[in-house]
């Protein structure tokens, strides 16, 4: 793990001095390994290493498949997973090549068993399978925000449908790798309810925190729970996790996870270790940037994007930041040139791309945020006479053809607006809406003699 060294580095004291609490908060920005972490503390408080091997608790953490691990995770989250290892997990199914693999993804939209549009084949897949898994265990129109599966019901569904014929094997292990979690996470859809806590309601294949913490452990260890974006607890499940924090069963842990610590009870934290997380600096960006094998040149154009957030420079090294930069430049010559509609399109195809899943539009109209304060950055330093670093030759000459048309004050004023924008994009607003709006905006500031001047005449 890189990065955060005061935090992990008090960990490791809390576990070898042995004065375990019975609850801490891991509080930091999203993406810097607070999770990481979670799971390594999880692993040391367990592990029965005896120096030459793993034990047997420390492979089933790395695995996920540990009898006294219990973590809640988001299943609107995005997954993600590198092509090249779709394509190895499918090679022993008979899928060896793209054509195969084509055919095999197409057959799976058809039958809505996998969602449209899917990436490239050198791009890796995110997807939102809830909704899916659970049409495929409880039938087509099932309310997932009412049901939640684990892995051994969906595991039983996909066995029945292989046995029936209705899926071949390679479509069995294309679905098993991106919808089955692992046996100790227990998925929850956007918001946790009182049901993970407490299984009064009855809900079904539901693993309550509360009655999964009061069983004996069965190798002798801590259980261990994690709650995973923790803020997105319910007010009535906060309430019920007081009475645990309050009167922890023996043996027990519990790690809480946040990025807005401010939406969590102010008794939940007072009964909490917190444990605080930053963001990396530019020298830990840099290494944890050589590690995961990005191109120098691509990875000195991300790194300010990422923002000191390893998961955030995956997620840019995951996607065409080349094509999207050339997308934006396409806007911005829309927009000096005044063309509402064509600003407009810009907009509607930006979200076509992001689809209909609401965390993804955002997560895009975030990212396209982000690029469009790069992309003018980069020409208020052409405005000052400043070099250009990593960018290809043909958007050095778009971004110089297009420095001679903008006033460097209306720059700042852009740059200004689109700042108070960010906040908006978490909330509950149309991001069609959002995004059109932001960018006519910056036209208006932007666009040659500017659009109400045009409008004017």
């Amino acid at each position: 793990m890189i990065g955060n060294s005061g935090a992990t580095s008090l960990i490791e004291r809390i576990v070898q001095s042995g004065n375990l609490g019975h609850a801490y908060l891991f509080s930091g920005p999203e993406g810097v390994g607070k999770k990481l972490a979670a799971l390594r503390f999880c692993r040391l408080i367990n592990c029965r290493c005896d120096g030459n091997s793993l034990c047997e608790s420390c492979q089933m953490m790395e695995t996920l498949s540990h009898p006294e691990l219990l973590i809640f995770e988001d299943a609107n989250e995005p997954r993600w997973f590198r092509r090249d290892r779709l394509m190895g997990v499918l090679a022993d199914s008979g899928v060896k090549d793209e054509q195969t693999y084509r055919a095999t993804v197409d057959s799976l939209i058809e039958r809505a068993l996998l969602e449209a549009p899917y990436p490239a084949v050198d791009r890796p897949l995110a997807i939102d399978g809830f909704r899916i898994a659970t049409n495929l265990i409880f039938g087509r129109g099932s309310v997932p925000s009412n049901e939640c599966y684990t892995p051994l019901q969906f595991s039983e569904a996909l066995r029945r449908q292989i046995e029936s014929g209705e899926i071949s094997p390679s479509e069995h292990s294309l679905l098993r790798m991106l919808y089955e979690y692992p046996i100790s996470v227990m998925p929850y859809r956007g918001a946790i309810p009182i049901a993970y806590v407490t299984g009064r309601q009855g809900w079904k294949f539901v693993r309550p925190l509360q009655k999964f913490l009061s069983m004996r452990t069965i190798s002798g260890g801590r259980k261990v729970v994690i709650i995973d974006d923790a803020h997105k607890m319910t007010p009535e499940a906060q309430n019920c996790l007081l009475k645990t924090l309050e009167e922890p069963p023996a043996d027990s842990l519990l790690i809480l996870i946040t990025s807005q610590k401010e939406l969590l009870f102010e008794t939940i934290l007072s009964r909490c270790q917190v444990i605080d997380f930053k963001r990396l600096t530019a020298g830990e960006m840099v290494q944890f940037s050589k590690i995961v094998g990005g191109d120098s040149t691509e990875a000195n154009l991300l790194l300010p994007l990422a923002e000191g957030s390893p998961r955030k420079l995956l997620d840019l090294l995951a996607g065409d930041i080349g094509s999207k930069l050339e997308a934006i430049g396409s806007l911005f010559d829309s927009i000096i040139a005044g063309r509402v509609v064509a600003i407009f399109d810009h907009a509607r195809k930006i979200l076509d791309g992001a689809g209909t899943h609401r965390k993804r539009q955002q997560e895009a109209v975030g990212q396209i945020l982000e690029l469009t304060v790069f992309y003018l950055v980069q020409i208020l330093r052409l405005k000052k006479g400043k070099g250009l670093v990593g960018l290809s030759p043909q958007l050095v000459q778009r971004l110089s053809e297009q420095a001679k048309f903008v006033e460097e004050s209306r720059v700042h004023q852009a740059l200004s607006f689109i700042g108070t924008r960010y906040d908006i994009v978490r909330r509950n607003v149309d991001m069609a809406t959002l995004l059109q709006s932001t960018m006519l905006r910056i036209a208006i500031l932007l666009g040659r003699g500017g659009l109400v001047d045009r409008h004017a005449t």
